[in-house]
């Protein structure tokens, strides 16, 4: 019997916090190795052999708490810890706290042992003696923990309806070791019409005769030990593992790692190298099969480090479902990889790289196809490695599922955006959009969002189902751009130079150097001059000329370098050529102004004479009214 001292409650805390962050696959009837020491009173006794990942965490959690919680008394008669029939554990449990309350004298305890018993309406022993010699039988089997009988959970994901406890739920040749005869008989127990688990008959009717043959063994102390089951797995590996294991362990899982960061530089290096030699698809494969190459290498340090660990053989069997695990998921990795290289060596290869168009599609092809195998390999290690039953999960779960599907409808419809983007084409990757106020260049396109670079320089995601329903506007489809100018000169400009103004305009749009620059062709395009209209204070000159992106004006911006930024830089080049002609020819820009008048003017005389004149003219006609009158 294992004794729970300072130092194994310490450590065993320690392996339940860690065991309990490590997904281990469950491993179910696997042996679990028996205590380093026994008791003077009777005889070393293995505990039973059925434990699985998730009761062993159970127990480790048992621990846990019992480590920050001080020990406590069994619990008051009316108040007790367990008063269930939902499964075996429970039944055991109930059927046990029951009878060490009636063996310390308190008799109301009865009705609660009994109704875990299914005693035969024709069986003329009683109860209460049935009860005793359960008891008693119980006492003398290897150690039942908790965690190790079936409990709600596992009854329902197993569809047990029987389990048995004595002889295949313990260490039976052990038994047979130490009985003076052969135990002929069983303990089991049933699921009933009522839907509750209790000990069946055949155990009832033969509970006495197995209670005389395991008379010689000696029952166990009546102890509460909480997380008996995870000190008896992970603390002989502290005890029987010498100090040179855990050094070989640390070293083969440190060389592991090591040779794994060497093995991820070299095959990096290497993809480098080779696209810089222009051998992209070769590139490609050291990245490609670089990463599981090198988890590889990490778990087999891992393997070869762990050998001399002490594990027993419920850790080593999850020792080795670990290793399977991560051997499994470097398989799939390797496939995703090896998928990817072939549609990547194919579009570079078979199809036309240039191609914009081919290059985003099969850049979502090649990260569809990294989300169908990762959601197959998670489904397949979910079921498989870790025996989970993701049909019932699922069904369980219930609401929690109603509300991920709701929940998840955004993801729904960005998908559905990608595949619309993908299928009508509205951008490619590397094309200048404007949408919602904003212009950028289109940097990528994934399964959820579109990632914008902004002339100011911040990215910006966009969820793609904003593109299934808002205008974008694409600029890197367009052949020209027409630059509207207003050329604004003031009242005072005489008409001969409003003339000159406008010629010059012409002469400067249809100048070598300008037409070259913006690949206009001026037989083609004409250059549109007029005197459009008269403004507050200026007379408004407007232009309109073009900005082609291929000298046939056929070609779009995204076949050329040609962009905004080279259509900044030819701006640039017509308004410094019209501000140096202007200035040559003495024709002056406007710029807001306001004329005053002033009434001692003498420029203003002849205007008040004339009104003077006008008034007194009006007073004359005023007097001679009056008179005729």
């Amino acid at each position: 019997m294992i004794r729970t001292t300072a130092w194994t409650r310490f450590a065993g805390v320690i392996l339940a916090v860690s065991g309990s962050l490590t997904q281990i696959p469950p491993l179910f009837a696997q042996s679990v190795p028996s205590g380093s020491s026994s008791s003077n009173q009777q005889v070393a006794r293995p505990s039973t052999t059925s434990s699985d990942f998730f009761e062993l965490l159970e127990s480790g959690g048992d621990l846990l708490v019992s480590f920050f919680r001080p020990h406590d008394e069994t619990p008051p008669v009316d108040q007790p810890r367990r008063n269930s029939l939902n499964s075996p554990r429970h039944t055991v449990e109930t059927f046990l706290e029951a009878m060490r309350h009636i063996e310390a004298g308190r008799e109301e305890a009865w009705p609660r042992a009994l109704k875990t018993i299914s005693i035969p309406e024709d069986n003329q022993l009683s109860g209460k003696q049935v009860a005793a010699d359960l008891k008693a039988v119980l006492d003398r089997l290897p150690e039942l923990s908790a965690g190790t009988l079936p409990g709600p959970e596992q009854v329902s994901d197993r569809d047990i309806r029987r389990y048995e406890i004595f002889p295949a739920g313990v260490d039976h040749q052990w038994i047979w070791d130490q009985a003076s005869l052969a135990p002929r008989n069983a303990v089991s127990l049933k699921l009933t019409d009522g839907e509750e688990w209790k000990f069946d008959k055949e155990t009832v009717q033969g509970i006495a005769e197995l209670r005389e043959n395991l008379r010689s063994i000696p029952p166990r102390e009546n102890e509460d030990r909480q997380g008996e089951l995870f000190l008896q797995t992970f603390l002989p590996m502290f005890e029987n593992t010498p100090w040179w294991g855990w050094f070989t362990t640390l070293l083969g899982a440190g060389l592991g790692i090591l040779a794994g960061w060497w093995g991820l530089a070299f095959f990096h290096r290497t993809a480098k190298s080779l696209e810089e030699q222009e051998h992209p698809v070769a590139g490609q494969a050291c990245r490609a099969f670089g990463p599981p190459a090198v988890l590889f290498l990490v778990v087999i340090g891992i393997l070869i480090g762990s050998g001399p660990l002490q594990v027993g053989a419920t850790l080593g069997s999850y020792r080795w479902h670990f290793i399977e695990l991560l051997l499994l998921v470097c398989f799939g990795w390797l496939l995703v990889e090896v998928i990817d290289l072939i549609v990547f060596a194919s579009r570079k290869t078979l199809l036309n790289d240039g191609d914009v168009y081919m290059r985003m599609g099969t850049t979502i092809l090649r990260r569809a196809i990294r989300v169908i195998v990762g959601v197959l390999l998670a489904v397949f290690v979910v079921q498989n490695a870790l025996n989970v039953n993701l049909t019932a999960v699922l069904g369980g779960l219930g609401l929690a599922t109603l509300a991920v599907s709701l929940a998840a409808q955004d993801a729904v419809k960005n998908l559905f955006g990608a595949m619309m983007v993908f299928v009508n084409r509205p951008f490619m990757v590397g094309d200048w959009i404007s949408y919602d106020g904003r212009m950028g260049e289109v940097m990528d396109v994934s399964l959820q969002v579109t990632r914008i670079r902004l002339l100011s320089g911040e990215i910006w995601t966009v969820p793609n189902m904003h593109f299934t329903e808002d205008a974008i506007e694409n600029l890197s489809l367009r052949k020209y751009l027409r630059r509207e100018m207003n050329i604004q000169i003031p009242y005072d400009t005489q008409p001969e130079k409003i003339l000159q103004a406008q010629e010059l305009l012409h002469e400067i749009l249809t100048s070598e150097d300008v037409t070259a620059d913006g690949k206009c062709r001026p037989e083609e395009k004409q250059p549109s001059i007029s005197f459009s209209h008269f403004g507050d204070y200026f007379l408004n000159l407007r232009v309109y000329y073009w900005y082609f992106m291929s000298p046939s004006g056929a070609g779009t911006q995204r076949q050329t370098e040609r962009g905004w930024l080279s259509y900044l830089d030819h701006c640039s080049l017509v308004n410094q050529q019209i501000v140096e002609r202007f200035n040559e020819e003495g024709i002056e820009f406007a710029f807001p102004t306001q004329s005053l008048q002033l009434s001692d003017d003498p420029r203003r005389e002849l205007h008040l004479q004339m009104a003077e004149q006008a008034s007194q003219a009006a007073e004359s006609d005023h007097a001679r009214t009056s008179k005729a009158g």
